[in-house]
This record gives structure tokens, sequence and C-alpha cells, in this order.
């Protein structure tokens, strides 16, 4: 039975279920597609800063930075004993001592906690020990289900703002070395 969020930011239980039944895996050249279809989901993609579709073409291109680059890391949501991948997290180091993470959850598979259970083992795999000091995560205000899964991952809102019109939270999980150590 899940615990109760706390006010000090640490992650209540995963979902029971969750924590047994999901896996990390980083992203290789295999897993472009899926990737971009994961992107251009409607129902995903409505929830993105730019709701735009994203081209083939500018997909190649980023996610072979991605594979590539030092700056950002990406992994897919599996379901355990399946191939089938239901989403994906992602970090992108903003400076030397700051990662902003997103997660992107299938639609078939919301509302189960895979995105919570995801959010805390994406940022326990990530973490270096004295290098990464913060974490963050830009949210749409409106949406509640990333909102509730960020929040009870342990992150607490530390401001708001717009872009493009819509109202966007900040969320943090500061000092992730201390955290991830208790």
């Amino acid at each position: 039975m899940p615990r109760a969020e706390s006010p000090r930011g640490k992650p209540r239980e995963a979902r029971g279920v969750c924590k047994t039944l999901i896996a990390l895996k980083a992203a290789g050249p295999e897993d472009e597609a899926i990737v971009l279809s994961l992107r251009n989901d409607p129902e995903i993609r409505r929830w993105f800063f730019n709701p735009d579709p994203v081209a083939p073409e500018a997909h190649a291109r980023w996610y072979q930075e991605t594979l590539t680059g030092l700056s950002r890391r990406l992994y897919l949501i599996m379901k355990k004993g399946t191939e089938a991948p239901i989403g994906y997290v992602r970090f992108d180091r903003t400076a030397p001592d700051v990662a902003e993470i997103s997660v992107a959850i299938s639609p078939s598979h919301r509302g189960r906690g895979y995105a919570q259970a995801a959010l805390v083992d994406a940022c326990r795999r990530f973490r270096e020990p004295g290098e990464i000091r913060r974490m963050v995560a830009r949210v749409l205000t409106e949406n509640e289900a990333s909102m509730k899964a960020f929040r009870s991952a342990g992150f607490v809102p530390v401001s708001t703002g717009s872009m493009n019109g819509r109202a966007v939270s900040v969320l943090e999980l500061s000092d992730p070395a201390s955290y991830f150590n208790s």
C-alpha cells in the first residue's frame, strides 16, 4: 500500500505492482522508431511545450545527438518480461550540476503508477556521486497526472511561469545524493 506523499520531498512508495513490473533500458539505435512514435502520439504531444508533431528528419537528428552527446540520457520504460516499451524518461543536463527530467507514458498505460516508479528508478540510476546537485522538471500545470507523478517521486514545486501562453510549474528534487542515500 502506498505511503502518503512526504512534505520533505521524499518519494512515497511506488505502487507495489509497478515497482516489480517496470524496468529501464538505455535507449539504443534500434529504439529510434518507437521513441518517435511515443513523441508524436497525440495524447503525449498535447502535454509538450510545443504540441506540433516532430518531423521524422528532425527526430532522426535529435535522436542521433541524444545517443552520442554527453548532455542527454534517454531510458525506455519497459514492462518487465516483455520487449514492449510503455514510455520513456529523459534527462537533459542544463548546467554542470543540474539535470532536467521529463517522462512520457503511452496513453494505454497511464493511471497505473508507472511514471512515478520510472522517475524514482531513473533518478537513482542517473545520479552521479557529487556531480548532479539538482534535478528539475518543468511541467504544464494543467497536466495533473504528471504533477502528481513528480510530487509522488519526491519533487516539490519551486516556481511557476508560462511558456507559449500556458502555465508551467517548476519542480525540484534538491541534493539528489543525500536524497538517495537515505
